[in-house]
């Protein structure tokens, strides 16, 4: 099995990292730092065997819009347990919905602005069937500023290519599904695989973004 990336999180259990490491070409991997103000209680852990073993790393961190204090919540993402800062991006797990409307759209809109203060484009993982049915105004109107943020989509179903959440373009990278129990030597449980985006293409950035603007406005999803 070829993959990019894998994402982990408490629920993996305690990752062998040498034998991890050994069994599989992949040295790419997501670690869940927290949930709401939970901390992963693995994420230092698995943060500091996964750099000492060669792994790029990345962070994630869930985010929950009914909780008040919406910095708390970031600083989880921004302040990783040694103060080592991800070789490769930070992102905002936009999945758990509590609150509808404008509600939900301005914490999310709060989570992200204050991330894109030391993140130039944080990511957002998120899916079609939760961000097309919950992001929207009390108005009725979406987001226009999805594509402002790089999208980790997840989409375990499609074969070709994804199906994109309303606002967005264009993918960077792809959670396709998982392994099966026990198939990563090292981990017990099912892993999330995850493919770059091969096709992306940055100088049509300003042309794309105004196109799902517009569509977003419209009401539409736009399908490439």
């Amino acid at each position: 099995m070829t993959y990019d990336l894998i994402d982990i999180s408490e629920a993996q259990g305690i990752i062998d990292w040498d034998k991890l490491t050994l069994g599989t070409e992949c040295r790419q991997v997501c670690i869940r730092l927290g949930e709401g103000y939970h901390v992963d209680k693995h994420a230092a852990r698995n943060w500091v065997e996964a750099k000492s073993h060669g792994w790029k790393r990345a962070a994630y961190h869930a985010f929950h819009a009914e909780l008040r204090d919406i910095r708390q919540q970031a600083d989880m993402l921004i302040e990783t347990p040694d103060g080592d800062q991800p070789e490769l991006f930070r992102a905002g797990d936009f999945e758990l919905r509590y609150v509808t409307g404008s509600k939900l759209v301005n914490a999310c809109k709060g989570y992200l602005d204050y991330l894109g203060a030391i993140e130039a484009r944080p990511w957002c993982y998120t899916a079609d069937w939760c961000w097309s049915r919950d992001m929207r105004y009390d108005n009725g109107t979406r987001p226009w500023w999805a594509a402002d943020f790089k999208l980790w989509v997840a989409d375990w179903w499609s074969t070709a290519y994804p199906i994109l959440p309303r606002g967005w373009y264009r993918y960077e990278l792809w959670q396709r599904g998982a392994c099966e129990m026990g198939a990563l030597p090292g981990i017990s449980t099912r892993v999330d695989y995850n493919y770059y985006n091969p096709q992306q293409a940055p100088d049509a950035f300003k042309i794309a973004k105004a196109l799902a603007v517009m569509h977003s406005l419209k009401g539409e999803r736009l399908s490439l």
